[in-house]
């Protein structure tokens, strides 16, 4: 993993934790919206969907966190008793069942989670095996490497291939192979007939000519080998493709070298024809011999020293042609026919020459042999032409049949053995090995082939050689030693080749490419021996052969191992791959099943046919417990035999080795035996359906007898039971849901009911009391007034008013509160200078704090930017901080109104000093109709709503309130967006 993919998964993982609490604030905030119409009537519907999401999105941990704070959230705002934290037991049951509830799906769903990370795990693993078998294909870059489908069509191509035919990946991969083959051999249907042998013999070998993209044509070796798969069936084909052209070159020139010597064969004896050439008379009756000139020098003699008998030009000749010569000059007389032979001749400076002699019988009359009339000439150049002419023949013969047997051959070890075999024989030496290096520059001795009288090398390890020479070696260059003794070695290295029987070596370095992977080393033991040029290059060119067979076969090797190897494990990963496949599918629809349907029966009937048919068992059954009766009651089955158990119900008691796993959680495998008859046994699973509250149920399956259930099997069916229990526990939540709603729905319909009516009662006899109020006090202004009745009719029309107005009062704060708990209350932003709103603000509690003898300090922080919000929230908001600041601070003490910026935010804060909330009344002082007790000792009374109305604006403002009162000194803080988003304003208004 790299560090992008590690930062990722790091803050994925905090992001599911903060997505499980957002989901719970969420739920929180949907739970207080429902809370005037619900009460503390079902706390936990909006929960369940929260904890259900968190656990389906992150997996455990967040569903465990949200299942956690959900349990909280329901305790501190629905489940306490008259505000204090005892809860009944109703209450404790309920919460208890939510957290199991909770837990039970976090842990389905990490389950579900973990599930599906293995199947993505097993597909990574084949895919990270396909590209280390591409890797290794398109590494190989002087072979053309590809793959045929059974049809001939390319299904792949590496860079070798697209080096050496010059078709790029994407513009061949589907073509038909034939495209590289020559128009005549398409037409003749080559291509057919090679797919055919390939097949027939499971490989197909040969060299022939190739076409490449640009239609240029070059000399390869193909080996075509036929791919099966395991049922026989024919699965394609694997093609390695060689560019041999520069070796059929070197055929032809040697073909156009033997043309050209025979050329010049024949040139040399129409040369010789007409040269001039030494004469002889041989007159037998005599026994008398006279040549010319020109035959002393040709037999090395000085002009006029010959003494002109036969015996004398006897002893010119070579000892060794000696009798040769006489034999033939015998026969020739004995037969009466012409006379030819080849000899050689030693000249007084010991020089050899060849000399073709000929000559003509003449007869007298009688019929006998008088006289004999030749020449001789001086063949020695074309003798050692002829010489020269047979030593490259046989070397290349050698060369060639080599080179035809490593093309007949892939096994190293053959080829090798083949090399030094002939390389022995034609050299006529004593020992020749091939030495290969190891890793640490060590040399072995790999084959040998030696005369049997001296000792064998074969296996030997020769320690690493010095560096000097190792890059001689390198660079292409041969070692030689004509004679151990006669040339200047160090002591240690004569005592190896005397101790290895050394007299005379050639060594001849094998190069791939720049790499030096042995030597190729010819010994003479018994003798020295003056190398020859032709034998180094005979060598040299053996090499070149040894390391294009070498590769050839070390890639045949890669491939076939890699072929054998990529059948193997595409087979083994296709087949789990397939059952892989076929579990998740089996899974994914039980899955689909269970949330989709609520339908417990559906569900398992599903479950236990889609085992039965995936794994190919007899039969499949599901069985409900009820634990109460320690019964088993077998519900929902699929069979494919006479056997069927629906309906049947077991006592747990009855068969405890089985159940008792069971109810603790464990799977159980083993084999049934009713009698001996085989219809009888059977191979059986028994898997628990289970969750965190306990055991609901099983499964079971029934096999042929001998059957073994893999774990990846019961893995499956396990996951299928944990489904199972989800379906179960889904449904039965479902009916509780349900029942739960119907209920909601009929408590929201009754407070429709009741707000609509008591809305409409509050509102009546208010208006009518305003308008008698009013008709009140222009009556009283019409009469004329007595001593005391003015007083007193306006003390009593005054408390008619403030109770009127008190009553108005009450109602607009439910309404708005309504409002503001449905999300309806209209918002209108305006832009708002600080400092004269707050001197306005403030300004009519400025005549009622003096009547109460308090003071009023206002601290606005300078150059505070504009505020744009809603109006008379705002002003809503501080109107009622600084009405309750006005009620509940003594006489003679201060009241501070300040304003600040802070982090793009106003803070307003209200500060009466002299009174204090006590800090267990502090959590509760924003609820709807609560007041602190013992806080009014003025009786100065109050709605109750007031603060509530505060918290409720200002959270409709973007904004917090919060108070802290200590040392008799309360402080209310209420913080504000600078700005307040207009889209939110605009969807607020709109509601």
């Amino acid at each position: 993993m790299n560090y992008k993919d590690g930062w990722a998964l790091k803050h994925f993982r905090w992001l599911r934790y903060g997505v499980a609490v957002l989901v719970v604030v969420a739920a929180t905030v949907v739970r207080l919206l429902l809370n005037p119409l619900l009460g503390n009537a079902a706390p936990f519907l909006p929960f369940i969907l929260a904890v259900l999401f968190s656990a389906w999105y992150g997996g455990l941990r967040p569903g465990l966190l949200s299942t956690g704070l959900s349990a909280g959230i329901i305790h501190y705002f629905w489940l306490r008793s008259n505000g204090t934290d005892v809860v009944g037991f109703r209450n404790l049951i309920l919460l208890g069942l939510f957290l199991t509830a909770g837990i039970g799906l976090s842990w389905v769903n990490e389950v579900l989670h973990r599930s599906r990370r293995g199947s993505e795990a097993t597909l990574k693993a084949l895919r990270s095996s396909e590209e280390q078998y591409r890797l290794l294909v398109d590494g190989v870059k002087d072979c053309a490497i590809y793959l045929l489908d059974a049809q001939g069509y390319v299904m792949s191509w590496n860079a070798g291939a697209e080096r050496i035919e010059g078709y790029r990946a994407e513009e061949i991969i589907g073509q038909h192979f034939s495209r590289f083959c020559p128009p005549e051999d398409v037409a003749q249907g080559k291509p057919e007939r090679v797919i055919a042998a390939a097949i027939a013999q499971e490989r197909f070998e040969e060299e022939g000519w190739r076409v490449r993209k640009d239609g240029s044509r070059f000399w390869s070796h193909l080996l075509m080998t036929a791919l099966w798969d395991e049922a026989g069936e024919l699965r394609g084909f694997s093609k390695l493709v060689r560019d041999i052209s520069d070796r059929q070159r070197a055929e032809a020139e040697r073909q156009q070298s033997e043309a050209a010597l025979q050329r010049s064969e024949e040139q040399l004896r129409l040369a010789l024809d007409a040269s001039q050439a030494g004469i002889w008379d041989w007159n037998l009756p005599t026994g008398t011999v006279s040549w010319s000139s020109k035959t002393e020098q040709l037999l090395g003699l000085i002009p006029g020293t010959f003494s002109k008998t036969y015996e004398t030009f006897l002893e010119a000749v070579h000892p060794g042609d000696r009798d040769q010569v006489v034999q033939a000059v015998a026969k020739a007389l004995e037969t009466k026919k012409d006379y030819a032979q080849e000899f050689r001749v030693t000249w007084p400076d010991g020089s050899i020459h060849w000399i073709a002699g000929a000559g003509k019988l003449l007869l007298n009359d009688q019929g006998e042999v008088v006289r004999m009339l030749g020449t001789n000439m001086d063949v020695t150049e074309r003798k050692q032409t002829e010489l020269a002419l047979q030593q490259q023949t046989e070397r290349e013969r050698l060369i060639g049949a080599i080179a035809q047997r490593l093309r007949q051959s892939l096994n190293l070890e053959e080829i090798l053995n083949t090399a030094v075999a002939e390389v022995r024989q034609f050299l006529q030496t004593d020992r020749v090995i091939i030495y290969e290096f190891q890793a640490d520059q060590s040399g072995v001795v790999v084959v040998e082939s030696i005369a049997p009288e001296w000792t064998s090398l074969q296996g030997t390890v020769v320690p690493p050689l010095e560096e000097p020479l190792l890059q001689l070696y390198r660079a292409g260059q041969v070692s030689s030693l004509s004679d151990i003794y006669a040339t200047p070695l160090e002591p240690d290295c004569l005592n190896l080749l005397t101790q290895f029987q050394i007299r005379a070596d050639l060594v001849i370095p094998i190069l791939q490419g720049e790499e030096l992977w042995g030597l190729l080393v010819v010994h003479h033991c018994a003798s020295a021996h003056e190398w020859q040029a032709l034998e180094i290059d005979l060598l040299k060119q053996l090499a070149a052969q040894l390391a294009i067979a070498i590769q050839q076969s070390q890639l045949y090797q890669q491939v076939q191992q890699l072929n054998s190897n990529l059948e193997h494990q595409v087979q083994e990963r296709m087949q789990q791959l397939q059952q892989a496949l076929n579990f998740e599918a089996v899974l994914k629809r039980i899955t689909d099943k269970v949330r989709d349907s609520l339908d417990e029966g559906h569900i398992l009937q599903t479950a236990v046919r889609e085992l039965a048919l995936v794994l190919q068992a007899d039969s499949c059954n599901a069985a409900l417990y009820d634990l109460e009766q320690g019964t088993a009651d077998v519900c929902y089955e699929y069979t494919t035999s006479t056997f069927a158990f629906q309906g049947r119900r077991l006592h747990l008691e009855s068969f405890p080795e089985i159940y008792q796993p069971l109810l603790q959680g464990q799977c159980v495998q083993f084999c049934s035996i009713m009698s001996s008859s085989r219809q009888d046994q059977a191979a059986l699973l028994a898997c628990p359906v289970l969750d965190d509250q306990g055991v609901l149920g099983d499964l079971w399956l029934r096999h042929r007898p001998e059957y073994i259930f893999t774990e990846q099997e019961i893995r499956l069916v396990q996951q299928i039971a944990n489904q199972g229990a989800i379906a179960l526990r889904q449904a039965r939540l479902y009916q509780a849901a349900q029942a739960q709603v119907e209920a909601l729905e009929r408590l929201n319909q009754l407070k429709d009911d009741f707000l609509s009516t008591v809305s409409h009662e509050l509102r009546t006899p208010v208006a009518n009391m305003k308008m008698s109020i009013r008709m009140l006090e222009l009556a009283l202004k019409q009469e004329v007034p007595t001593s005391n009745q003015p007083q007193k009719s306006e003390r009593y029309l005054r408390i008619l008013q403030d109770e009127c107005e008190r009553e108005i009062s009450l109602i607009n704060d439910l309404l708005d509160l309504q409002r503001l708990e449905v999300g309806v209350q209209p918002l209108t932003l305006t832009t708002i200078d600080l400092y004269t709103w707050v001197e306005q603000l403030v300004k009519p509690f400025e005549d009622r704090m003096r009547a109460r003898q308090q003071t009023l300090q206002v601290e606005i922080a300078p150059e505070l930017p504009p505020l744009v919000s809603d109006l008379l929230g705002l002003e809503r908001i501080l109107g009622e901080l600084l009405n309750n600041a006005c009620k509940y601070t003594p006489p003679g003490d201060r009241i501070c109104v300040k304003v600040q910026a802070q982090a793009e935010r106003i803070r307003f804060q209200v500060i009466n000093l002299g009174a204090e909330i006590p800090a267990h009344e502090l959590s509760r002082i924003f609820d709807k109709f609560y007041r602190v007790p013992s806080a009014d000792p003025w009786k100065q009374g109050g709605t109750g709503l007031g603060l509530a109305l505060v918290q409720k604006l200002t959270r409709h403002l973007q904004g917090q309130v919060y108070v802290e009162s200590a040392n008799h000194r309360t402080v209310f803080t209420v913080e504000v967006p600078m700005t307040l988003a207009a889209e939110l304003a605009g969807k607020k208004s709109n509601r």
